[in-house]
């Protein structure tokens, strides 16, 4: 084989300028890397020399150093020819592993597969290996369907997992011995519809049964007459046993009647916990008819005091109520003179008696103590004593709690606090009867006017709240005062806002930035700016009164078609002289510039109506009246 090149020039020479060529090749498309990486696919990014002929969309492929056979190809995605740095998407690999020695290189993307060569000659026979170990095959898991088995595992320890077919029914085994008798006991029984349910584990188990109702039987037989149940009712008597068994005991009293339910032998008082009233005693009633026997009344304890009689008992009845008159052993009526006698009594007593229960009660009266006094404590505040002595000089050494000492001489009173005299001051009629003291004077509107300022401080013009003084804030506010610009005076503003302003000399300053809003440059029309602000919009928009003298861009960005809309005066009075700019960025949609009720003119034609400015366009609409605008620009329509 031979070329040009190599034409006409010795083997060795030949083979000599190859190899010093492919040295300087390997020089420009070889790298070294110490960088730190795993084998796998992604974006991978290491350093290797600097000035290499590496570019973006190559094929490279990086090799570890100590293993051909361990290494990552992929495209290179960048390369920094100044610091070294090279990224390779990564997208085929060989082997695994991290490391930090790799060769990177050019190379070509892998090809097809090419034909499959001719089969070599067969190889010596190698000797024979060491015999490995026996491998072990348990089974493990037994399922029934379709035949089928796996093995798991990594020899010698494997396991052998089996899916077997279900097999035909085999053949009736010999019968097995008979089990225990079962035990089955009735458990409950419960009306409803027919069911039963078993509930245990044999041989004992129970049987729950729902019965439903059946149909009414037969009347049965009439049975023996039974016991009575109370006995024919009695008058209720004292020193009696009652029964409260059947025939259990019925008494009557004071026209009812009872039945004993508790056994008992009465007291010479009637029980009523041990009987429950079965008849109550009815309305009295009216009506004629024969008395057939009437008994004398029963006038209680035994004696002589009082008495009754009946005569004509059986026909015409007639009760006596015999009342005799009162005397120390019989019960009676009280005669006209024994009455006269008590009518008197309380006369004769001169007051009106006082019920003791509200003696020393809340709202009642106060009681006296063994020495005909009120006791201190039904007084809300007392004093035992008023004591007068010439002086206080001649007080008790020791006074007592309670007690008022009076000292004549200077007309004062004083209390024993349990360790001095304390002088108990007199509350004065107003504030003109007390003694001015030396420090705390009193607070007059004359000393106030007089009041020296003293410790004011002028430093400060912080702005007065309530938490500070008088003299606090007399001195912030004379700082204030004192901070205010004179008429002659020269003074710097920073962050302030002024509000309608009058510049006299100049007629307007030129600072270098600033708010000069509400400011004129003759009386009537506004300052404009150095700069025409920027609105951008990327939807429909109708414009505003803030918009007069901006431009209205539609950024290219917005590759759709807007409409941008001029107000009616009626809506947005725009001053006569405002300049509205549009502009339609490169690549921008389509711009319309339409207005609501007013007219806008094209400059030059006088056409009216809305206007299409396309993209790297620019427009002016001026306001010449209250309700017209005049429009002109490039790349409008």
């Amino acid at each position: 084989m031979s070329n040009n090149f190599t034409s006409g020039m010795p083997g060795p020479a030949a083979v000599e300028l190859l190899n010093l060529l492919w040295d300087r090749v390997t020089e420009q498309i070889v790298g070294n890397s110490t960088t730190s990486l795993t084998i796998g696919t992604g974006t991978k990014t290491l350093t290797i020399e600097a000035a290499k002929q590496f570019a973006i969309g190559q094929t490279a492929r990086i090799t570890y150093n100590s293993d051909i056979n361990k290494w990552m190809q992929g495209t290179v995605s960048a390369y920094n020819a100044t610091t070294g740095s090279l990224s390779i998407s990564v997208d085929t690999i060989s082997g695994s592993g991290t490391y930090a020695v790799w060769t990177v290189a050019l190379t070509g993307s892998v090809g097809p597969t090419g034909a499959t060569g001719a089969t070599g000659a067969t190889g010596p026979t190698g000797a024979t290996g060491a015999t490995g170990p026996a491998n072990t095959l348990s089974i493990g898991t037994v399922t029934e369907g379709a035949a089928a088995a796996t093995i798991t595992g990594t020899a010698p320890n494997q396991t052998l997992n089996l899916v077997v077919p279900k097999g035909n029914t085999g053949a009736t085994g010999a019968t097995g011995p008979a089990g225990p008798a079962n035990s089955l006991s009735i458990g409950t029984v419960t009306e409803g519809a027919a069911a039963a349910t078993i509930t245990g584990t044999a041989p004992t188990q129970t049987l729950n049964l729902v019965v439903p109702k059946g149909n009414t039987g037969d009347t049965g037989a009439t049975g023996s007459t039974g016991p009575q149940p109370w006995s024919a009712p009695v008058a209720w008597a004292s020193t009696t046993a009652y029964v409260a068994t059947a025939p259990a005991s019925c008494v009557t009293y004071l026209g009812e009647t009872y039945v004993c339910t508790t056994g008992h032998t009465s007291t010479g008082t009637f029980d009523g916990s041990k009987f429950v009233k079965i008849a109550a005693k009815g309305a009295d009633g009216a009506g004629s008819g024969t008395v057939t026997n009437v008994a004398a009344l029963t006038l209680g304890t035994s004696g002589t005091d009082l008495s009754s009689s009946v005569s004509n008992g059986t026909t015409t009845p007639a009760i006596t109520l015999n009342v005799p008159t009162a005397s120390a052993t019989n019960r009676g009526a009280l005669s006209a003179a024994d009455w006269s006698t008590f009518n008197g009594k309380q006369a004769a007593l001169g007051f009106t008696p006082e019920n003791s229960a509200n003696k020393g009660a809340a709202g009642g009266y106060a009681p006296l103590d063994g020495s005909a006094k009120i006791a201190s404590t039904y007084l809300p505040s007392y004093v035992d004593d008023v004591l007068e002595y010439a002086n206080q000089a001649a007080f008790p050494g020791t006074g007592e709690t309670g007690k008022i000492y009076v000292a004549l001489d200077v007309n004062k009173t004083f209390r024993w606090s349990g360790s001095a005299y304390v002088e108990i001051s007199a509350s004065p009629g107003s504030t003109d009867a007390v003694t001015e003291g030396s420090t705390n004077l009193y607070f007059l509107g004359s000393r106030v006017l007089a009041t020296v300022l003293a410790g004011l401080s002028t430093a400060s013009n912080t702005v007065v709240t309530a938490s500070h003084t008088i003299l606090q804030a007399i001195g912030f506010l004379q700082k204030q005062v004192s901070d205010l610009p004179t008429a002659s005076s020269t003074t710097t503003f920073t962050n302030k806002t002024l509000t309608s302003p009058t510049l006299t000399s100049p007629v307007l300053g030129t600072p270098s930035s600033g708010d000069l809003s509400n400011c004129t440059a003759d009386g009537t029309n506004a300052v404009g700016f150095k700069n025409i602000p920027q609105n951008s919009q990327s939807t429909a928009y109708t414009l505003v009164l803030a918009d007069a003298g901006k431009h209205i861009l539609h950024p290219s960005a917005d590759t759709t078609a807007r409409t941008m809309t001029i107000p009616a005066n009626s809506s947005v009075a725009y001053p006569i002289g405002t300049a509205l700019t549009f502009v339609n960025q490169n690549g921008a949609g389509v711009m319309t510039i339409a207005i609501t009720a007013d007219t806008m003119r094209l400059a030059g034609a006088g056409t009216t109506g809305s206007r299409t400015l396309a993209a790297n366009g620019i427009a002016t609409a001026l306001k010449v009246t209250s309700t017209e605008w005049i429009i002109s620009g490039t790349g409008l329509s």
